[in-house]
């Protein structure tokens, strides 16, 4: 059982801190000893679970140095968390619960990272003090606001039930309430769409549509009639033509009128990525490749995540694969911006082994030189499985249908060449590969039957 503290002064630790604390960051050995002596003494008691000497250590740790490390804070919240549990007299509860407020304040004055501590700091003052809804409301707005798409599931769900308490208890309209919903499912897809397995934001989005489905139960005729009037007076604000389009996707009610105009007016005032490159693909559907080009560039121009970026030149490596060199210069376009996405080197590779027809024309050594491009293929089949080990079964199969078309040991012999050589390929590409010779199965010697 956890031993009792006194807990005498919690509430004017903040007014200590702010007045007499040492500065952390002095010349002077002496502070910078005292810190460390400080903070080893709070962590050494973090790591053996034992809460109340962690929290005597915590504390005399911020009043020394409150720049000390991060994890003075982060830790120091699962022991302030801790001892809150096990608390059963109400003032000293209420004074622990103070305390912790107060620290992811004094993070945020030490360590900025404002967004992300103030999320923390909502979802402990919702479970501890829901009665504080106002501020608690206005803090996740802030902190959603600051942190985008990398607001955590946890915040993300919690923004959305306390807009949807508020609207309940009639302090926000039902517009509000489900704006705050279209914001939240914004950002938990646009982090689902790059790991659809994260648990946290999976948990998120079953948690806000349930919750939609039984306050709101508005279907997409119902949006849109709440909502047509608003974009009438509206229709040239991006900011609430951005809201109404996160509402209208997350309910999935992309085939009403409603967002038809929204994403016509939105790709006239603020063309994003997204909206380019969904006009792009469609320019491609019809068979309009030049469009279709110019405007997966304009998409790609706009992103800024690196790994999305890449994405889209790989897209638009596919969809030009009919045209080899071309492709392959948006392959490493793919590869330049994202030096861990192995995927465009499986498909150089199967361009290689498809244009190794168009090389040698004219040429006595045709045959041989056709074969050569095999070993090219090859080469970016290992060079995908270097960048990403989950690709190599993938590899492995493509790289065991080449080194059927290798040339084989004769041919090879007849070239002056070794197995191991580098060889230049001069075609419609040039690149130097590794000599390969193609391996011969011998087929198992059938016994005649005995009579």
């Amino acid at each position: 059982m956890i031993k009792k503290i006194t807990y005498y002064g919690l509430f004017v630790l903040a007014f200590c801190v702010q007045t007499t604390v040492k500065a952390q960051d002095s010349d002077s050995e002496g502070d910078s000893l005292e810190c460390n002596q400080a903070y080893t003494k709070f962590n050494d008691a973090f790591e053996n679970t034992d809460l109340p000497v962690a929290f005597a250590g915590w504390r005399n740790c911020i009043g020394i140095c409150p720049k000390a490390n991060v994890n003075l804070y982060i830790n120091g919240a699962k022991v302030i968390s801790g001892l809150i549990k096990v608390e059963n007299i109400e003032s000293r509860r209420q004074e622990l619960i103070d305390t912790l407020m107060f620290l992811y304040d004094t993070r945020i004055s030490n360590f900025n990272q404002e967004g992300k501590v103030l999320g923390y700091k909502a979802e402990d003052m919702y479970f501890y003090q829901p009665n504080k809804l106002d501020e608690i409301y206005e803090m996740l707005g802030k902190s959603v606001t600051l942190e985008g798409k990398k607001s955590r599931g946890g915040v993300l769900s919690t923004y959305f039930k306390v807009a949807t308490e508020k609207y309940k208890k009639r302090q926000i309209l039902k517009e509000e309430a489900i704006e705050v919903y279209g914001t939240s499912r914004l950002f938990i897809d646009a982090n689902l769409a790059k790991d659809s397995t994260d648990k946290y934001y999976k948990k998120a989005k079953i948690e806000v549509d349930e919750l939609y489905a039984k306050e709101f139960k508005l279907d997409c005729s119902a949006i849109s009639s709440l909502y047509g009037s608003m974009y009438e007076s509206n229709s040239t604000s991006v900011s609430f033509l951005r809201k109404l389009e996160s509402i209208l996707v997350a309910r999935n009610c992309t085939n009403c009128d409603l967002y038809k105009l929204v994403e016509t007016n939105l790709l006239e005032l603020d063309p994003t990525s997204e909206s380019l490159e969904k006009i792009a693909k469609e320019y491609l559907a019809q068979n309009d490749l030049p469009k279709g080009i110019e405007t997966y560039k304009k998409a790609i121009a706009k992103e800024t995540d690196i790994d999305r970026k890449a994405e889209m030149y790989y897209n638009l490596a596919v969809a030009t694969k009919v045209n080899h060199a071309l492709s392959i210069m948006f392959c490493n376009n793919a590869i330049q911006a994202s030096s861990t996405f192995a995927r465009p080197y499986l498909l150089m590779s199967q361009l290689y082994a498809k244009g190794s027809g168009r090389c040698g024309s004219g040429d006595a050594k045709r045959a041989f030189i056709q074969k050569t491009m095999y070993w090219a293929a090859t080469d970016k089949c290992e060079t995908a499985k270097g960048v990403d080990p989950k690709l190599t079964a993938e590899a492995d199969a493509l790289i065991a249908e080449y080194q059927l078309k290798y040339p084989t040991q004769e041919e090879i012999d007849n070239e002056n060449l070794k197995v191991g050589d580098s060889y230049a390929i001069n075609c419609w590409l040039t690149t130097v590969t590794t000599v390969r010779a193609k391996k011969i199965v011998e087929q198992p010697k059938v016994e005649e039957p005995k009579k």
